[in-house]
């Protein structure tokens, strides 16, 4: 793979790794946290995660001046991600970051009038770097990946996450996973929704679905996933899954319309 051939590999690289390395001095240091949700005490963020953001934003900028950005910490321009927009969250899985767990990302997008353009998924813990541009194929490490040619949901394997704020939310994810878990023959849980769609873009997995996910979470890896030969929808079935708030289900492709009779299912009660 030669970045020479890619339009914006050079900038969201060097924004990628010069981040990972900020987040790496910090990784099991021991930061102080805050939550941005103080009440219930989830949600959190360190100075790891804005200090990758700043510098994101800082090289992505010069490289590109003029264009829109919406991060997770900073929610800069939620409002209005036309144009050229870049869509960052500096540290997918801070969870993990913070109780020293080397499962965690930065995850970059780029999107004009809502379409997505590019993408980069990068462990700073591991070295690995995936990156896709629309039309031009889905690279980890500068190899070209594909999804998994597995046909029988059955057989395969399925990637979740679990959504802030229980109550409900809580419930409703447990009843459609036990669904999914009765149907599959495995169910993983990492906790960094970036590196579940390179995942599936890798062939290592086979079906994500997440409903509580952000389009900081799910627009470089959902190009990765769709570069790589897969699908990925909103949980209706709809195209729109990047800034709409429907929950992400992203496959192989040969099983989204398994894991959509999954999703679409009710809970059965014994009456009618």
């Amino acid at each position: 793979m030669s970045g020479k051939k890619f339009k914006y590999y050079g900038a969201i690289r060097k924004a990628s790794l010069s981040a990972g390395r900020i987040l790496m001095k910090y990784f099991r240091k021991g930061v102080r946290i805050r939550y941005k949700n103080a009440r219930k005490q989830v949600d959190p963020v360190s100075i790891a995660d804005e200090s990758a953001e700043r510098e994101i934003i800082r090289v992505l900028g010069r490289a590109y001046p003029g264009y829109k950005v919406l991060c997770e910490e900073s929610r800069s321009e939620l409002d209005d991600p036309g144009g050229y927009c870049w869509i960052i969250d500096p540290l997918d899985g801070t969870v993990n970051f913070l109780f020293g767990i080397p499962i965690f990302s930065v995850s970059i997008g780029l999107a004009k009038d809502g379409k997505l353009m590019a993408g980069a998924v990068y462990n700073p813990a591991t070295g690995d770097f995936y990156y896709a541009e629309k039309g031009r194929g889905a690279y980890r490490n500068g190899k070209r990946i594909r999804v998994s040619a597995r046909r029988d949901i059955g057989k395969s394997m399925l990637v979740t996450g679990f959504p802030y704020g229980g109550g409900r939310k809580y419930l409703d994810m447990l009843n459609t996973l036990y669904r999914f878990l009765t149907r599959m023959q495995a169910a993983r849980r990492f906790g960094s929704a970036a590196l579940d769609l390179a995942n599936i873009a890798e062939g290592m997995t086979d079906v994500f679905w997440e409903s509580t996910l952000h389009a900081w979470d799910v627009a470089a890896g959902g190009l990765l996933v769709a570069e790589a030969g897969g699908r990925v929808t909103n949980v209706y079935g709809s195209s729109d899954y990047v800034f709409v708030d429907n929950g992400i289900l992203a496959t192989n492709g040969r099983l989204h319309g398994a894991a959509l009779k999954i999703l679409k299912m009710r809970k059965k009660t014994g009456k009618k």
